[in-house]
Order: C-alpha cells, then structure tokens, then sequence
C-alpha cells in the first residue's frame, strides 16, 4: 500500500522524535508535515499546518497523534479515513471509546507501546504462570526539570493513564484481564492520581500492578512467578538498549504493516485501549 503523506499531530518531544526517525530509518521521499498549534516552522524537511481542517484537506495516507490524550479521540475521528498511529493512551476518555469504531478496516491502527519493542520484551517467559507483578515508578518532578510539574499534561492524565505500559504488557503476553480491585492515591500537589494499584486476573492468572509517579525510586520491572515455584525478574531499567531503539522498531512496525495491507492486529490495539480505559479511569 502505497504512503506519501504522513501527518504528525503534536510539535512535543514525541511528535519530534517519531519525525526524526522516520526521515532517518525510512524512505526519505515521504512528505511529512506537523498539525501544531503555535504559528512556527521549525524543520525544513516538513511543512506546517495550523489548521484542523487544512491538514485534513491535506489528505494524509498516515496520521501519528501525539497531541495530549483528550484530544485523541477527536484527532482519531477527524483523521479515521488514514492509517493510525496514536501515542499511549489511546483514549483517555470512557466516553470516547465509540470513536474507536470509526476506524476503518482497511488501515492500519497501532497504539504507542514501545515496551512491545524492548529487547527485553523477547525474552519473557509465559508458561506455566501463576502470578505475576508490575512495577513502574518514575518521578513525575524530575520528568522534565526545566518546567513546572503541576502544569503538565501527565500531572493531568494521573498515572495510571501515564505509565499505562505494564497494562498493555500483561494484555500482549498473557491476555485478556479483568480489574478485580483499584485504588487511587493523590500526592504532589496535582489533580490527578499519582499512585495507582490493582489486581488483575486473565485466565487464571493473578496480577499485583503498581504505577507511581510520586516515589523517587526509578524502576520498571516485571516479575513472573512460575508452577514450579521459580520467579523471573525481568528488569527493563537495567538492559542495555538505546532509548530510542524501541521507538524505532515501532515506528518501522507500524509501516511495515502498512506496506504489508496488516490490518490483523487491529481488533487486539482497539480491545486493548479499551481495557486500558475502564481499568484505568473507572
């Protein structure tokens, strides 16, 4: 399936790297252009729309939304005839799931889970498990030090929505799950959640997850307890892997499908945003 256009919705950190490794990994005669809000070029590969409804006039054969999560759901409808790629969460809105069905069939839709793409994410071993835990701790303050914490989007979404990796983790390796228990815990001086607990079952399988943005240890880790008593831990802090790697082989997934006419995992990204939506929201 041929691409020329590509549109990214968002000028942030994400928005900018995805550009970049596309012009570098990939075929160099695509058009790319950013949809942004502040009146300002800044890259001279692409071309700049300030506008919704010129950048749909624009009719891109890809859209990859990285704007913050409410606007998902409505980049999502607007952009529905065009192949889909969309940062973590998907939807950020129990409300906005129906948008979901607007996508079509014959495109490609993909969600932002680079931890799918992790060295590491190989070498999980998923049989005969019994129990598994999910910690992910990162401190929101030190997140991006230059600016006020309180006025980002994460501090916003709260954390389960924010570090919602493992969710998509346990859903990719062991399927399906329901929430059995939530809770919610509110510091930093934020809205939203920082600390968010749960227990989860998918066929048989019990998972104690943890994500928190208001404790200072940094780690990322999944523990996988086995019929024969044996415990795995599998550290994705502690693995030498560039960053920006799994970023890569994810944006070069998701063309690949494209390429390949894939539209086989699309039902799995949809059941998964929504999972991650009523886990996380309700």
């Amino acid at each position: 399936m041929n691409v020329e256009r590509v549109l990214i919705v968002g000028h942030g950190s994400t928005g900018i790297r995805h550009a970049t490794n596309i012009v570098t990994d990939l075929d160099p005669s695509l058009r790319i252009a950013f949809l942004r809000k502040k009146k300002k070029s800044e890259f001279r590969f692409a071309h700049y729309f300030y506008d919704l409804d010129e950048a749909k006039s624009w009719n891109p054969d890809v859209t990859i939304i990285c704007s913050p999560s409410d606007t998902h759901a409505e980049y999502i409808s607007k952009f529905s005839d065009s192949h889909i790629f969309v940062e973590k969460p998907a939807i950020a809105s129990v409300e906005d799931l129906h948008v979901l069905n607007d996508i079509r069939n014959d495109r490609v839709f993909q969600i932002g889970f680079n931890l799918r793409y992790h060295d590491l994410y190989q070498k999980i071993d998923s049989s005969d498990v019994v129990e598994v835990t999910w910690t992910h701790s990162d401190f929101l303050p030190n997140w991006h030090p230059w600016e006020d914490y309180r006025e980002t989007h994460p501090s916003r979404d709260g954390v389960a929505l924010t570090l919602c990796h493992g969710l998509d983790l346990v859903y990719q390796i062991f399927g399906k799950f329901d929430a059995t228990h939530t809770e919610k815990q509110y510091n930093l001086d934020i809205p939203s959640d920082t600390s968010f607990s749960a227990i989860l079952e998918c066929e048989n399988i019990f998972v104690n997850y943890r994500a928190c943005m208001d404790q200072k240890e940094k780690i990322c880790k999944l523990t996988v307890k086995h019929s024969n008593g044996d415990s795995l831990a599998y550290d994705f802090n502690h693995v030498s892997q560039p960053r920006n790697e799994s970023f890569r082989n994810q944006i070069a997934d998701f063309f690949n499908r494209i390429k390949n006419e894939d539209f086989t995992s699309n039902s799995r990204e949809k059941e998964v945003a929504n999972m991650v939506a009523k886990v996380c929201i309700l």
